[in-house]
C-alpha cells in the first residue's frame, strides 16, 4: 500500500506498462509525445494516480522538469516543452537533443520501435503530496520531478535478460530480432552499437545455458564465468587488508561490526591469529597478512600448507638488543644445562637447533 500523508515523503518511480505510450515522433523537430503515467490503476507499489493528480505540479513547476535516459540524471535526453493530462493519462512532449550521441541514439530507436511495431517504455519520478483519506492508495497530488525513457523489452520495466527464462518463444525471437534490426538498420552511435551487440551475445549465450547473472546492487548483466572468481577466503583476506586503514583512521571497532556476521568472525580470527604471530595488533602490516594467508599446495596430498605452519619460526625479536644476564644467573655451558633447555620450551629447542646447523 502507498505511503500515508504523515509518512516522510520519497521519491517513488512510476513506470506506465498499459496502453500505447509513444503517440507521436517529429524526426524533423526531434520532438517526441508519450504517455507516462495511467490513472486509475494501482501499480506495482500500490499507488492509483488519480486524475487531475499532475495538474498542480504541471502549472507550478515546469520549468524544473527533466527528461532523463533510465532516471540517470547523468543521462539527460532533452528537454520537456510540454505536459498535460487526459482522461486517462499524464502526457509529456520533450525535445530531444538531436546533435548529442544519447539524443541520437534515442531518437532512432524510438524511430525503429515505430517501424517494428514496438513501444519505448517510460517512467516518472515523483513524491505523493496528497492521498484520499478513506483510501490512501490514491494520490490526488502528486510532485514530479522527470520523466524517463527506459531501455526495456517487452512490457516489464526490468531488461529482457532478467526474464528470459519465463519469456515465451515469440518473445525471444522478438527480442532478438529487435536488436539485429537496431543494428543493421539503426544508425547508432558506435557506443550503443557495441552495447547492443554484448546484450545479443548475452542473450543467445543465455539461451544455450550460459552462465549469465545480473547484479543486485546496478542491474548490470554478465558473464559469470568470464569474471574473475573471488572466494570467502579472498574476501576475509581482503577486508583484513584493510583493517590496517581503519586502525589508522580509528574506526576499526565500527567497520568491522557493520560487517556481515560469517566475515566478521573469520576477519577477527585472522587478524587475532596475525597479531598473535606478530606479538601485537600494533605490529600487524599488509606484507605480514598476505605473507600470513599465502600458501602452496603439498606435494604429497595437494593440501594448503601455510607460511604460519614455517617449521622454524623467525624470531620477531631478531636484532634487537638483549640484556645481559646478571651477576648471579649461573652460566649454563655443555651437557649439564639440559634442565633449563627443557624449561625454556619447543621454540627454545628449534632455536637451539638452528643455531647447530647453520
Amino acid at each position: 500500500m502507498g505511503q500515508t500523508n504523515n509518512q516522510k515523503k520519497e521519491v517513488l518511480y512510476k513506470g506506465n506498462w498499459y496502453g500505447v505510450q509513444t503517440k507521436d515522433v517529429d524526426e524533423q523537430e526531434g520532438l517526441v509525445t508519450v504517455a507516462v503515467n495511467g490513472f486509475n490503476i494501482m501499480d506495482s507499489q500500490g499507488d492509483i494516480s488519480m486524475p487531475g493528480s499532475f495538474k498542480k505540479t504541471l502549472k507550478e513547476g515546469f520549468k524544473r522538469l527533466k527528461w532523463f535516459l533510465d532516471h540517470d540524471v547523468h543521462k539527460q535526453i532533452g528537454v520537456p516543452v510540454e505536459g498535460y493530462e487526459t482522461d486517462t493519462h499524464l502526457v509529456m512532449t520533450g525535445r530531444i537533443a538531436k546533435n548529442t550521441s544519447l539524443g541520437h541514439d534515442v531518437l532512432e530507436l524510438y524511430k525503429l520501435n515505430a517501424e517494428c511495431g514496438h513501444e519505448m517504455e517510460h517512467s516518472i519520478g515523483v513524491t505523493a503530496i496528497k492521498r484520499d483519506e478513506e483510501n490512501p492508495a490514491k494520490v490526488l497530488e502528486w510532485r514530479l520531478y522527470e520523466y524517463s525513457t527506459l531501455m526495456g523489452w517487452g512490457a516489464n520495466p526490468s531488461t529482457f535478460l532478467v526474464n528470459i527464462k519465463s519469456a515465451t518463444d515469440e518473445q525471444v525471437r522478438h527480442a532478438v530480432e529487435y536488436m539485429r534490426q537496431a543494428l543493421t538498420k539503426c544508425n547508432l552511435t558506435d557506443q550503443l552499437s557495441r552495447k547492443f551487440d554484448m546484450d545479443l551475445t548475452l542473450m543467445l549465450k543465455a539461451l544455450n545455458g550460459g552462465n549469465i547473472v545480473t547484479c543486485p546492487y546496478c542491474g548490470h548483466q554478465f558473464d559469470f564465468d568470464d569474471e574473475q572468481l573471488h572466494t570467502f577466503q579472498q574476501q576475509v583476506i581482503e577486508i583484513a587488508n584493510r583493517y590496517i586503514e581503519w586502525v589508522a583512521e580509528d574506526a576499526a571497532w565500527d567497520r568491522v561490526n557493520e560487517l556481515a556476521p560469517e566475515i566478521r568472525a573469520e576477519v577477527i580470527a585472522l587478524i587475532d591469529a596475525i597479531a598473535s604471530k606478530e606479538g601485537g595488533v600494533q605490529n600487524i602490516t599488509t606484507k605480514s597478512i598476505e605473507d600470513f594467508m599465502n600458501y602452496v599446495r603439498c606435494p604429497h596430498c595437494w593440501g594448503k600448507v601455510y607460511q604460519a605452519n614455517k617449521l622454524i619460526q623467525d624470531n620477531p625479536d631478531e636484532g634487537k638488543s638483549t640484556e645481559e644476564p646478571s651477576a648471579d644467573t649461573p652460566k649454563e655451558e655443555g651437557p649439564e644445562t639440559e634442565k633449563g633447555a627443557a624449561d625454556e620450551g619447543t621454540q627454545s629447542f628449534w632455536d637451539g637447533l638452528s643455531d647447530k646447523i647453520s
